[in-house]
């Protein structure tokens, strides 16, 4: 991602700080970013069009180098979360922007691919089932301030992965 690109979200969420963002327009973007209008118009089409391109990098951020860990490890599952607390600041704007929902999505269908990549669910009812827990634990946790670091979200999520699979797992017998 270019620095200008960079530079254009961050302007962004720095407006959205005071300002609803339907009201915000690309004039004040490009120039709290300090580019051209035309530099802007290159990048993006608008402030819902920065907001969603964030949100691809955040979730292409979030499955980066996953390849490299065992399925569903601490490891992974912690990279998540590291990723997600590293942006809180904007995940918070974005919720009290109303945006909650845009983000919850944007996960949702990462959790999604990512799953379905790896082959470690067998159904789809399965796979629904974890990418719509994973994102009501993440909206939990955004909507609480994301107070619990990483590391205790993590201890959480596996926690009630533990549960679930104990469920599941009784069923099976």
């Amino acid at each position: 991602m270019y620095s200008s690109e960079m530079s254009i979200m961050h302007a962004l969420f720095t407006i959205m700080d005071k300002k609803a963002l339907p009201d915000v327009t690309m004039r004040e973007i490009a120039q709290e970013a300090d580019v051209s209008r035309a530099t802007l118009y290159r990048h993006f089409s608008s402030p819902e069009d920065i907001v969603r391109r964030w949100l691809r990098e955040l979730c292409r951020k979030v499955v980066t180098d996953q390849d490299s860990w065992e399925p569903n490890s601490r490891e992974a599952i912690l990279h998540a979360f590291t990723v997600l607390y590293g942006e809180r600041g904007t995940l918070r704007c974005l919720a009290r922007q109303g945006l909650d929902h845009e983000v919850a999505r944007a996960m949702y269908d990462a959790t999604l691919y990512q799953v379905r990549r790896l082959d470690v669910l067998h159904s789809n009812y399965q796979i629904y089932y974890f990418a719509g827990a994973s994102m009501g634990l993440l909206s939990c946790w955004t909507r609480g301030g994301m107070k619990e670091s990483p590391e205790e979200i993590t201890d959480i999520f596996i926690e009630l992965l533990h549960g679930y699979m104990d469920v599941h797992g009784s069923q099976d017998q």
